[in-house]
């Protein structure tokens, strides 16, 4: 069995469509990894635009609970615990209004908009920390489409191979 705080998983959604829209519960404190969430952030993206791939260094670390609440995004992590087997690896998902992503603290995380808009909601466990924020540079990595837009840290951020140790777990 997997411990759901070490690993990134999926929870799927059950969506209530009815007359006037619908109705779902995407989060609930007593069955994932976040029970007390910090911090609650908002982002909407145009089709082509990617977000990440960022983390926290400790102290400061925070895992996240990704919830795409219209549109469609495509979602990678990474793992950055280099004294893992699976350190370096790659988790892709797509994520719609039926599932929600659970990112525990060690990994970087990015997604890119597939739809022509995406709204997405995550759930931090804990406060943004701009001196403990961190980012692997997304163009190291697959997109299902060419990425149209990215914030200019974000361009500037090195590959994986140029984090140095401490900016890792």
């Amino acid at each position: 069995m997997v411990n759901l705080s070490e690993e990134p998983h999926i929870h799927h959604v059950s969506v209530y469509p009815d007359d006037r829209g619908s109705f779902a519960v995407p989060w609930v404190p007593t069955t994932w990894g976040i029970r007390q969430p910090e911090q609650m952030n908002v982002s909407h993206s145009t089709q082509g635009v990617v977000r990440g791939m960022h983390w926290q260094v400790h102290p400061r670390a925070i895992a996240k609970y990704v919830y795409c609440m219209n549109g469609r995004i495509f979602d990678q992590v990474v793992d950055l615990r280099k004294d893992r087997r699976t350190f370096g690896k790659v988790w892709t998902f797509e994520l719609d209004q039926s599932e929600a992503l659970y990112v525990p603290a060690h990994f970087a995380h990015g997604f890119q908009c597939v739809t022509e808009e995406a709204t997405v909601v995550y759930l931090q466990s804990g406060g943004y920390s701009p001196e403990h924020e961190r980012a692997i540079n997304a163009k190291g990595y697959l997109w299902p489409t060419e990425i149209k837009e990215q914030s200019e840290k974000d361009k500037q951020a090195p590959s994986l191979g140029d984090i140095t140790d401490g900016e890792l777990f």
